[in-house]
Parts: structure tokens; sequence; C-alpha cells
């Protein structure tokens, strides 16, 4: 990393107009709040499948049950309410078990992450019409708006997510004096759809 671009940070010389400008160290961020908000948007998509395959893997159950009975005659009265109630028992195993590994697994990409070494150091983050450029001790990055997938909200700012389901957390405590979360998202808004 060269250190005139950190030099350019502090001297103003980057960015271009309207830009907002700030800094943080990870260290200092509540890194959990950022990760959930990310974790969320992640579990929305990959969570929700399995809930539906699931529910129609216990519907089905259901109505093969009913159609024994149906078939078979009074010998078979009830079997549905088994297979119902066995169904829903191993229906609920399987998500809980989904949800504990999802639990784990963020745990431990947590964990990976603070001790990352893109995760060290002070960071400088210049948000403009031109995209995000990052810099710190150890990368000096450029994301260009349609490289951020989507904007998340965690409780101490802004989560910007990547395409590549990483994420780029922009906190409240960071931002300069007179930018508010709500200008700034106005903003990106701007930049992403202009």
């Amino acid at each position: 990393m060269r250190p005139d671009r950190i030099q350019d940070f502090d001297t103003g010389r980057l960015p271009a107009n309207d830009a907002v400008t700030l800094s943080y160290s990870y260290a200092d961020l509540p890194l959990a709040q950022f990760a959930r908000a990310q974790w969320r948007h992640g579990f929305a998509r990959l969570g929700v499948a399995p809930v539906f395959m699931w529910a129609g893997v216990f519907v089905a159950c259901l109505l093969a049950a009913r159609g024994v009975e149906v078939l078979a005659g009074p010998r078979w009265a009830g079997a549905s309410l088994f297979v119902l109630i066995g169904t829903g028992f191993g229906t609920l195993a399987l998500f809980g078990g989904l949800i504990l590994r999802w639990t784990f697994m963020q745990r431990e990409s947590l964990s990976r992450e603070i001790a990352s070494g893109i995760r060290q150091g002070r960071h400088r983050i210049a948000l403009s019409a031109d995209g995000i450029h990052r810099v710190s001790d150890n990368a000096d990055c450029v994301f260009r708006w349609p490289a951020i997938a989507s904007i998340g909200q965690a409780p101490a700012g802004l989560v910007l997510r990547l395409g590549t389901q990483g994420y780029l957390p922009i906190p409240d405590t960071a931002l300069p004096a007179g930018v508010s979360r709500e200008d700034l998202l106005d903003r990106i808004h701007r930049w992403m759809n202009g």
C-alpha cells in the first residue's frame, strides 16, 4: 500500500465533489451488529428455501397418509394423525439443525473476519459518484456502484453488501459532521441510479 494514498485522504485531495469521506478502525466497531445484519440477509436468501421444501414434504406426507386412510378403509383410520406428528417433529428437528448450523457458521465467520489482515488498521473510505474507494494499511480497493448488491441497515450504521457475499460497514459514528445516515443513504441511492 502506498503511503501517499492515505495522505491523499488526509489532505483532502481525494475524492471528487459531493463525496463523503470517513475514517474508522474495525477494532472500534460493534462488528457483530454489522455482521448480524449481513447474516440476516444471507439467511433470508438461503434459509427460506429449506423452510418451503420441508413444508412441501410435510404436506406431501399428510396427503399420502390421507390417501392410505381412504384406500385401506377403517383399519388405517387415524394414520394421517401419526404421519402429521412424525413429519412435524422431523421437520422441526431439521429446521432447528439448520438454524444451529447457520449460527455456528456465522460465529466462526465473525472470528475469521476479526482476525483478517484486511480488517486491520485504520480505514479511510470515500463514497462518491465514482464508487467507493477504501484505503487501509493492508488494502487499497475501489468498488464501482454496480458491485454493491444491496444496502442493509444495522443499529450502528449502514451495511453495503458486495456481490461477493462480503460487506462494507459504514458506521454512523464515522460519518462527517452534518451528514446523517439518511443523507448518506439518499446520496448512495442517487449515485447507484445515476
